[in-house]
């Protein structure tokens, strides 16, 4: 006799309650950062690089979930960051920018303070584009392309993660990474408890 089930219905099997439910927040995540990622790109900065939005999401803070650079820091941006975000003499482009930015959320970038981009998913995805914005080279589309552009320009020679580690954080769904930072959390949490 043979039994046919579904991927849903081993991954019932599989995962445990806490780890379905990690799955189903790793999902909900994805999609509010895909949609934030949108959401910059509508306000115009630049050509729509939505996609790398999410993946650099994926690979910084797991859609948000890993909050060790801040609740809501799902692009991680850090101080140095942010200051080139606002520094208009370095990169005059960005009074332009600002007015955009004006004009179509009533956000004042100039008078935006770290903290508050730390703290707002959405102006930290801004903080996010304008950082790019502020790159040399156009982006590129494709995933292997992008794991480079992201060391080399966002997450740099100082930053942990490596190209592979973009990639391998984004492949196919760009879930599978994040289940398992989520097993990994409840298992750590069952050792705290127990």
């Amino acid at each position: 006799m043979k039994i046919i089930i579904t991927e849903n219905q081993l991954k019932k099997v599989i995962l445990s309650e806490g780890e379905q439910d990690w799955e189903k927040k790793v999902k909900e995540f994805k999609k509010s950062v895909s949609e934030i990622a949108k959401k910059v790109d509508n306000i115009g900065l630049g050509s729509p690089i939505a996609t790398f939005l999410t993946r650099i999401a994926a690979t910084e803070s797991c859609y948000g979930l890993n909050k060790t650079n801040g609740k809501n820091n799902v692009f991680q941006i850090d101080d140095i960051a942010f200051d080139d975000t606002q520094d208009i003499k370095s990169h005059p482009g960005l009074k332009e920018k600002f007015k955009i930015i004006k004009d179509k959320t009533g956000i004042n970038w100039s008078g935006e303070t770290y903290t508050n981009i730390r703290s707002d998913k959405f102006k930290n995805g801004i903080a996010a584009r304008l950082l790019l914005g502020n790159k040399p080279g156009k982006i590129p589309t494709d995933l292997d392309g992008q794991a480079k552009y992201w060391k080399k320009y966002y997450n740099t020679g100082s930053g942990k993660g490596g190209e592979q580690d973009f990639i391998d954080k984004n492949e196919g769904d760009g879930l599978e990474h994040c289940i398992y930072y989520g097993k990994k959390e409840i298992e750590k949490n069952k050792k705290k408890d127990g």
